[in-house]
This record gives C-alpha cells, structure tokens and sequence, in this order.
C-alpha cells in the first residue's frame, strides 16, 4: 500500500533550508527579526519551518542567547517603568480627589479601584518579566544555588554498620545490622 504523506498546510522548506543547519545570513535575519520584535512562530511561518526545528536552530547559534537575554532585559525595564506610572497615577489621583472634596463614596471608591487594579496588574507583569529574566539569563539573575561534595563514611562496630558525615560531630545517617 502506498500511503500519501499529508503536509498539514506547513510549506516546505526550500534545499537552501534542509540542510541540518541554516545558512548564516538566514540565522542571521531570522535572529535581527527576533531582535525586532517577531516571536519565533512568526519566524518558523517566514521560513516554512516547525517551530520546534525553528527553536532548535535558532538555539544552535551563538547570537541567540544574547538576542533572548537582551529582549527579556527590555521587557523587564518596560515592566518596571509601566509599574511606576501606575503608582505615579495612582498617588495624582488620590490627590486630586483629596483636592476636589471627593473624600467618601462611590465614584472615590470606584476610581481608586480602579487605579490599584491597574497597579496590580502592572506589578504581575513585573513579576512575569522577572520570572522570563531568571529563565533565560539564569547565570545572572536566577537563584544561586551551592553544591557539595559530601562522602558519607561507614564504620562496622560489633557487628552494626553505622554511617556519617565527616565534619558534623553526632550526624548519624543510617544504623543497620551487618550480615
């Protein structure tokens, strides 16, 4: 039987692009794209690619981990500076409404509401950002975590196998009979 291999719409890759790595001014276009605001589907559609082989080669390149760190650094700042202007916003509008009488009721109720909720969810974008950064530049700005090397020691006293950290007086890790 000869089964037909379907397509699914996607366009095929021209010869240039089926070799398993893209050609450095391709790589180089799609990564200026990146820079330039497209996401990596939008990518993969201009070159006829999956997003996964688009990920993968893009990811094969040396421009491309500065190029994602770079954009999750501006997402960040942009964050950071729209979260101020909610906060700035929010403080003018408490005083102008300090200033205009508006001390109590619905409309003061309703318009502070409604500028800490948008303060709110300019601090969750802050926190995305932030989360994004840690992600991709871990090395910079993730947690920093601490590796040790710890051998653990095993002594056979009559008859019973003890274990221990060396270093850490009284730390008893396992006690079993030896057979």
């Amino acid at each position: 039987m000869n089964k037909k291999r379907h397509d699914h719409g996607r366009k095929r890759m021209d010869s240039a692009m089926s070799s398993k790595a893209l050609p450095a001014e391709i790589l180089a276009d799609a990564i200026a794209m990146y820079e330039r605001g497209a996401t990596v589907p939008e990518i993969a559609k201009q070159y006829g690619m999956s997003e996964r082989t688009t990920y993968r080669r893009l990811s094969e390149s040396p421009s491309w981990k500065p190029a994602i760190e770079a954009k999750a650094q501006q997402a960040y700042e942009r964050a950071q500076q729209e979260c101020q202007v909610a906060k700035n916003e929010l403080i003018r509008l408490k005083k102008q409404l300090d200033k205009e009488g508006i001390v109590d009721g619905v409309e003061r109720t309703w318009r502070l509401a409604h500028a800490r909720a948008v303060e709110q969810a300019a601090d969750r974008a802050v926190g995305r950002a932030a989360w994004e950064l840690e992600r991709v530049c871990s090395r910079i700005y993730g947690q920093k975590q601490e590796v040790m090397n710890v051998q653990a020691i095993q002594v056979v006293v009559g008859g019973s196998l003890f274990g221990a950290v060396p270093d850490t007086p009284n730390v008893l890790l396992t006690s079993k009979t030896a057979g």
